[in-house]
């Protein structure tokens, strides 16, 4: 019986102290062990938006704008409210700030296997705002969003393709750094109905309400 015991022991080591620390200390050996076999691919994209600037058509610039966060807010429409948001110091008061925000208003979602949908087609009117502290310009015009929700309503993931926008509202002497713009990017956005709501409202304070919508001509080297 002592043999068989002292094998058994041999096979199935039990550390002689295991108290809270070294417990702990085995714990956190394991997360970073699991955490570094994980696939780069796993690490969540930045929210960006890129944007090729076409002020000179004959010489567009390319953009890559970071953002802070995204919400989102649907009714019982079927519409859904995107909202990308970016504070940056302000261009004009050294305690002021720029306000930057794109809403992507989804009017439309595609089935797969059932909607056939192409390059050329839009549902969504999209929203591009510079806000300063007395000035302000937006960029309007459509796009194509796909939005995939998750299961618990609480995410959707997201792209943007193919937004083309122009200069549109404007309040103050607020400057036109971009002409006209093709727009694209991935997104996760958060279930804040109340943060759509309010920034919306704050958009539509400083710019006024939303013109008459015309979507706004691509020169041919945009598409």
């Amino acid at each position: 019986m002592k043999a068989k015991t002292r094998a058994r022991s041999r096979r199935h080591p039990v550390p002689a102290r295991c108290g809270p620390r070294r417990a702990a200390l085995l714990f956190a050996r394991t997360v970073v062990a699991v955490a570094a076999s994980l696939p780069l691919g796993c690490a969540p994209r930045p929210l960006e938006l890129h944007l090729t600037a076409y002020r000179q058509p004959d010489a567009p610039i390319h953009l890559v704008e970071p953002f802070d966060a995204c919400w989102y807010a649907a009714d019982s429409g079927g519409n859904w409210d995107i909202l990308w948001y970016a504070t940056r110091p302000s261009e004009l008061e050294s305690d002021g700030r720029l306000l930057h925000l794109l809403h992507a208003r989804v009017l439309w979602r595609p089935v797969p296997g059932s909607t056939h949908v192409n390059r050329t087609q839009t549902n969504a009117r999209l929203t591009y705002a510079l806000i300063d502290v007395d000035r302000a310009i937006s960029y309007e015009g459509s796009g194509f969003v796909f939005l995939r929700p998750d299961r618990t309503g609480e995410t959707v993931d997201g792209e943007i393709e193919s937004g083309w926008l122009a200069a549109a509202r404007r309040q103050g002497d607020a400057p036109d750094p971009l002409g006209q713009c093709l727009v694209r990017g991935s997104f996760r956005a958060q279930r804040r109905p109340a943060r759509v709501v309010a920034h919306l409202a704050e958009l539509r304070q400083r710019l006024g309400p939303p013109q008459k919508f015309v979507a706004p001509q691509r020169p041919r080297e945009a598409w």
